[in-house]
């Protein structure tokens, strides 16, 4: 899968030109494709008029939608564009498919802020000084909160933990349909990472994650390798 990077951002250094290059050649080359799209809220004009421009040379399947949030710096930013939502985006995250490499040998399930975060968390899935990519992307075929981020996106892990009465720990208002705001408010705080590294352990969870892959996604592997487990619990 080629990745491609367009918006109101990306094209003010990068000609629009070459984004179409990109698309035609990956047609040509019968390698699937998908242009990735970053946007404050999805009324904006600059928006709109990139996606029209995209449309143009690809299908709406090929074109996929990111809502940013502020953080770091961009915190700084004076009249922000983002649409605001007492409830957490429904959506699942699909960029957790792709873990990333990064120079110092970190491991990470995301490409968003999250990257940015320093201490452990359930999204940093190893490091390549400390351990083989085979062992540690075997490793992350169990991790159950990646997937659950994966299948449900942050929602289902927002709810378990106000059920635990964390609500205190999460934001009043998320960026609306930004995935990775809500997602970045879960493993940015440190009482909730604890709360996930508790849920992860816990026996009901991890099966209902395991068969949640196998029925949604239809992967079979981390079935297979908590089949002891998962048999022990239903004896």
């Amino acid at each position: 899968m080629m990745a491609i990077s367009s918006d109101a951002y990306h094209q003010k250094c990068i000609p629009f030109e070459r984004v179409k290059n990109a698309v035609n050649a990956a047609k040509t080359l019968g390698i699937p494709f998908q242009i990735g799209v970053c946007t404050e809220n999805l009324d904006d004009e600059d928006y709109k008029k990139i996606v029209h421009k995209l449309e143009e040379i690809t299908e709406p399947d090929n074109i996929k939608t990111a809502i940013t949030f502020p953080v770091g710096r961009a915190l700084k930013i004076k009249n922000p564009k983002y649409v605001s939502s007492t409830e957490p985006p429904a959506s699942a995250c699909s960029a957790g498919s792709s873990p990333i490499i990064f120079p110092n040998g970190n491991i990470i399930g995301c490409i968003g802020p999250v990257i940015n975060i320093k201490t452990d968390h359930p999204l940093l899935l190893g490091n390549l000084q400390l351990n083989s990519l085979k062992e540690i992307l075997d490793n992350s075929e169990t991790n159950p909160i990646y997937h659950a981020i994966r299948i449900w996106g942050p929602r289902k892990l927002v709810t378990l933990a106000n059920d635990a009465g964390l609500a205190k720990f999460l934001p009043e208002k998320y960026v609306k349909d930004s995935v990775c705001h809500a997602c970045y408010s879960l493993v940015s705080n440190r009482r909730i990472r604890t709360f996930l590294q508790s849920l992860a352990r816990d026996p009901e969870f991890r099966r209902k994650v395991a068969y949640a892959r196998l029925y949604y996604l239809r992967e079979s592997r981390m079935f297979e390798l908590m089949k002891g487990e998962l048999l022990k619990q239903t004896v």
